[in-house]
């Protein structure tokens, strides 16, 4: 690996979040002496990085699968961390289809061939099931949070046990030190050492947990799925925190619901079988400073559409549909406001691909995220969900601060949760199943300032009632399926 260490400028600017400086230093450090055999593949891996970070998802992913397929002097370790970065990258894509992805997703389990998984005995071993959760940043304040915060803390302390698994390198937060006196037990990765998930399955396996459930997936470099390889529970689940089968065939179980995942049409896109709750697979729990923000619209001359997505998830095709409603709806108006919108880089490449796509410069306003970002859905009139990677916790905000949001769901689990939330809200008039009609309901919207107005005000109270937001009976739900699956291990299934 000394080879490598030649481009630590390269890192540095990267991780100062200037991607084109890094990008020049990259170009001039391989021009000066190309990479040999054993460099190609960390070279491919930081222009994927660089790449992404600029914003240019399809470039970015062009570069993994280079990084993936130059494997000499790639430790498997790295091959790993890559391949969870490849298949998490992918949603963000328009061009990769939906084949692709899952034939990808699937090949993941040939990591699981370079570890020995423990054994189980099929016997029941306390007087209360033990459900361990992990996670690769769940357990700070965040989006995440906000769906996981009710199996952390409102489960049956009669029938249940929590522990909870953090592999992440996030300091904690207030969040994370009230978890810690829910859970009978606690793993967080040594602060200052390298991840190692053997360890982590260890401490899994040792304190007998009979269910894990992992948050996370392929985020962070698949952290917790180089966990799960090791099998340190005899039952092991995914679900909230990603969109898309593991690939892991130690993955028993993909958390689903009818609206995400209806029957007959989902089932060949998971390795795991699929557990559909009745209702949502989510329950949203505002954060604390959903709360604390009073809800107060701000009514506009012209139409304010808007979208607090993840910038990553804005592409080209997405722009084009933005830009047609824009078009059609005079005087109108887009508000974008995310975290990357810090990165001055990312912020300057979707401004240019906004107005190639049509959209004027006047008509368009990023924002940074910062800590009163729920104050601005009152400046929006009209949500606009991204896709294929639609919104989440982004469009529950909305919804839960009364502003209609409207969604275009696919034919994958990852692609519907917008389509799932709405359903689940009494808001099914705002899905679209095409493009075209995607633009006709946010334009008819628009123009219907009485309908527009009258979702403004029943909207939260639609949202408070529906099962996305009913705690009790989700955990009611989600206990059962606990139960269920630990007695069809203990019986042989």
């Amino acid at each position: 690996m000394a080879g490598i260490a030649r481009f630590s400028p390269v890192v540095k600017f990267y991780k100062m979040g200037k991607p084109e400086l890094a990008l020049q230093k990259l170009d001039f450090i391989t021009a000066q002496e190309p990479p040999d055999d054993n460099e190609l593949w960390y070279v491919e891996n930081l222009r994927f990085h660089i790449a992404i970070q600029l914003g240019e998802v399809e470039q970015g992913l062009a570069h993994m699968r280079l990084s993936l397929d130059s494997t000499v002097g790639q430790p498997l370790a790295w091959q790993q961390y890559n391949y969870s970065n490849l298949l998490f990258a992918q949603h963000y894509s328009a061009c990769d289809t939906d084949e692709q992805r899952r034939q990808d997703a699937m090949r993941y389990h040939l990591f699981e061939q370079a570890v020995q998984p423990f054994s189980h005995a099929r016997q029941a071993r306390h007087e209360r099931l033990r459900i361990g959760y992990l996670s690769c940043g769940a357990f700070n304040d965040g989006v995440i949070s906000n769906f996981a915060i009710q199996l952390l803390g409102s489960y049956d302390k009669q029938r249940f046990e929590v522990y909870v698994y953090d592999c992440s390198d996030k300091k904690a937060d207030a969040l994370t030190n009230e978890i810690r006196t829910w859970a009978a037990g606690w793993y967080q990765k040594p602060e200052g050492e390298d991840f190692s998930p053997q360890q982590a399955a260890e401490r899994i396996y040792k304190d007998e947990i009979d269910i894990l459930v992992d948050l996370s997936g392929h985020s962070e470099g698949g952290r917790t799925m180089q966990v799960l390889a090791y099998r340190p529970a005899p039952v092991q689940m995914s679900a909230i925190g990603y969109m898309s089968t593991t690939g892991l065939e130690r993955v028993d179980y993909f958390l689903g619901d009818p609206y995400c995942d209806p029957v007959g049409q989902s089932e060949r896109d998971f390795s795991e079988e699929l557990l559909r709750l009745p209702h949502s697979h989510f329950c949203y729990t505002p954060s604390e400073l959903a709360y604390h923000t009073e809800r107060k619209r701000q009514v506009h001359e012209g139409v304010v559409f808007g979208s607090f997505n993840n910038l990553l998830k804005v592409n080209d095709t997405v722009l084009a549909a933005w830009s047609e409603i824009l078009r059609r709806v005079p005087g109108s108006s887009l508000l974008l406001k995310s975290s990357r919108a810090k990165v001055p880089s990312m912020q300057r490449s979707l401004l240019k691909r906004a107005e190639a796509a049509g959209i004027s410069p006047d008509r368009i306003c990023i924002e940074p995220a910062e800590l009163g970002y729920m104050a601005r859905y009152n400046a929006m009139d009209i949500a606009l969900d991204t896709f294929p990677y639609v919104g989440g916790g982004t469009t529950c905000d909305a919804l839960y601060m009364g502003v209609p949001v409207v969604s275009l769901y696919g034919q994958r689990h990852g692609t519907r949760f917008g389509y799932s939330i709405l359903c689940n809200a009494g808001l099914r008039e705002l899905t679209a199943g095409t493009v075209e009609e995607y633009v006709e309901k946010a334009v008819q919207l628009a123009l219907d300032k009485e309908l527009l107005a009258a979702l403004h005000e029943a909207i939260p109270g639609m949202f408070r009632r529906s099962p996305v937001m009913d705690a009790a009976g989700y955990m009611r739900e989600m206990e059962e399926v606990y139960e269920r699956i630990w007695q069809k291990w203990l019986t042989g299934g």
